[in-house]
């Protein structure tokens, strides 16, 4: 193998090293807080926005999670920086005060946003870790944080540097897995596609699969 494939092979190890750490660190810290202040879905009450909830959920966070707050911009790049890896920007990643944004005492810079599929108020946080039906995943969801592994710096590029996390009801999952089938949210759609509505699509495949393999081809599925 050339000296430039060894480079890059050993920064995806490190890449898929870091996700994984990143949810260990966020889906224990969650935890935790479950365990303290009851299932997400009690912890506040979106009729009063998600921007309230939002801030809740990062306050319960914090409370178990080794974080430092952080600006919008001083953490995260302008959401005209961010792409996906078949080049398209404009991804809206953290793009503005609705996120409440904190840096991981690994260096991880993560956004937490309230919200669900399609944003019916109604469906919010109804779905739980184990729920298997696609769009019940994809409207009863409680949330969701990116993470940038390296701050503002590049490549900026949704699964190389920036994945997402789902929030259900009681805990956290990576965003992409097989039960997603919303193509918002899918592998196949979002990580494999072209789609630049979103990002995080290839979390799943890099947390249970160990390896970046998406990016050396074009027919993975789960």
């Amino acid at each position: 193998m050339t000296i430039p494939g060894l480079i890059s092979k050993w920064s995806e190890k490190a890449t898929v090293a870091q996700v994984k750490e990143t949810y260990s660190i966020l889906q224990q810290g969650l935890r935790r807080a479950i365990d303290e202040y009851g299932d997400v879905s009690s912890w506040c009450n979106v009729s009063s926005g998600y921007d309230e909830c939002s801030q809740t959920m990062f306050n319960n966070l914090s409370a178990t999670t080794r974080m430092s707050p952080c600006g919008v911009h001083k953490c995260f790049s302008s959401g005209q920086s961010y792409k996906n890896r078949f080049g398209k920007n404009n991804i809206a990643v953290a793009a503005n005060s609705s996120y409440a944004i904190a840096v991981l005492n690994n260096g991880t810079t993560i956004a937490i946003k309230a919200g669900n599929g399609d944003g019916y108020v109604d469906w919010w946080c109804r779905s739980g870790l184990n729920t298997t039906n696609g769009a019940a995943r994809y409207q009863g969801s409680c949330g969701r944080i990116t993470v940038d592994l390296n701050g503002k710096s590049g490549p900026n590029t949704d699964g190389r540097d920036v994945f997402e996390f789902v929030i259900y009801d009681d805990g956290l999952a990576p965003k992409g897995v097989k039960q997603d089938v919303v193509w918002t949210e899918s592998f196949k759609n979002q990580c494999m596609g072209q789609s630049w509505s979103g990002v995080g699509g290839c979390t799943g495949w890099v947390v249970i699969n160990g390896n970046m393999d998406y990016l050396h081809t074009d027919n993975l599925d789960w």
